[in-house]
């Protein structure tokens, strides 16, 4: 996806991310042009790129006058899930800011086998289960010493990202016990710390791990066994087994933002889009999908003096627009890898941190 900065310093707020939004097209006011074409592949295929995808033809579907706001998203397409207070307690997620280093929050979130959440409360050193119901159900520890990023395989195998400190990805059994550290550095990962996303593709039990937004690698498997070649793969795999998923921004200032979906069984183009806002799009925060195959990027999106979060909703098998949302984005420091969790049922769980503590809102996307 699009080149962003300092990779070390990744997943600040105000910094750029993974992802990409876009909320109802009249009310929101934007032009949406939906481009399909083949993409060659770029020099670093992934969830981000600094160029355009060639080869595509334009068509705007849909043109209204931008609007002085940006108006909440009705009440029926949010509704709270599960809330924190700061702290140690059960009740609690931690916080740090500390005089000579970046704040910390809750550091990612993952959805969980059956609708729940796992939330890596890393300044408390500890993984938080959320069941679907949106009640905590348990808590445990992790090896690692600087935990990131988590990610959650369908038998809920946990994978735990260290890019900074033991520089590794620890792989948790459903039963929470660890089974071991797969090595971080090496073939296709030269620095920790230029990894930017942890992920597990259920497909195949692979652990990937993305760099500098752009390829993914192999580590290893969900059983804790490392891969000897660490093959790279050309995006984020869909969570129905059949895409590798990729997007990045064209043109920061105008919004232009493209999405592609590749075919894993054949590695050709199943698809390319380009969404217009026809406004400055600052970063992208998510670029993920949900057990049906729909995509989901979310974007954020300056608005004055304010900002906010817009997501788009895809269709899996040809692109097309099946809605959006849009969302309050959080203006407090704490550093964090990743604020969004899409459940199978496409369901988006979004962390908004306020001072008082944390709260994660489900939102649905509406057409």
């Amino acid at each position: 996806m699009a080149n962003t900065g300092d990779a070390s310093k990744a997943r600040r707020r105000n910094r750029a991310i993974v992802g990409g939004a876009l909320a109802g097209l009249g009310a929101a006011g934007i032009v949406l042009a939906l481009l399909r074409g083949d993409r060659p592949a770029p020099k670093k295929p992934g969830t981000r790129s600094s160029e355009r995808p060639a080869s595509l033809s334009a068509v705007d579907i849909s043109r209204a006058p931008s609007p002085p706001v940006v108006h909440p998203s009705p009440a029926e397409q949010r509704a709270e899930f599960v809330k924190f207070t700061w702290g140690s307690s059960n009740g609690a997620l931690g916080r740090t800011r500390p005089d000579e280093a970046n704040p910390e929050g809750p550091m990612s979130v993952a959805p969980l086998p059956g609708g729940g959440l796992l939330i890596l409360d890393q300044v408390n050193g500890r993984l938080v289960r959320v069941d679907g119901k949106g009640a905590v159900v348990g808590t445990s520890t992790t090896k690692v010493r600087s935990p990131q990023d988590v990610a959650v395989a369908r038998d809920g195998t946990v994978a735990v990202l260290d890019r900074l400190g033991d520089k590794g990805v620890e792989i948790l059994g459903p039963d929470g016990r660890s089974r071991g550290v797969l090595p971080l550095e090496g073939k296709g990962i030269p620095e920790g710390g230029g990894t930017t996303g942890l992920f597990v593709d259920d497909a195949t039990g692979n652990v990937l791990v993305e760099r500098e937004h752009g390829v993914l690698t192999v580590l290893g498997k969900t059983d804790g066994t490392t891969s000897d070649d660490r093959t790279t793969i050309p995006g984020r795999p869909s969570r129905d087994g059949t895409a590798w998923l990729s997007a990045g921004i064209t043109d920061r200032e105008s919004g232009r933002v493209w999405v592609s979906a590749m075919e894993r069984a054949t590695t050709t183009q199943r698809w390319t889009r380009e969404l217009r806002a026809n406004r400055t799009v600052r970063t992208l925060l998510a670029l993920d999908s949900d057990r049906s195959g729909v995509v989901y990027l979310a974007e954020e999106i300056p608005e004055g003096e304010q900002t906010f979060v817009r997501v788009v909703c895809l269709a899996g098998d040809d692109g097309h627009l099946v809605g959006s949302v849009d969302m309050p984005s959080s203006h407090l420091p704490e550093e964090t890898f990743r604020d969004f969790a899409i459940l199978d049922d496409g369901t988006i769980v979004h962390g908004e941190r306020t001072e008082a503590g944390v709260r994660y809102v489900n939102y649905r996307c509406q057409s």
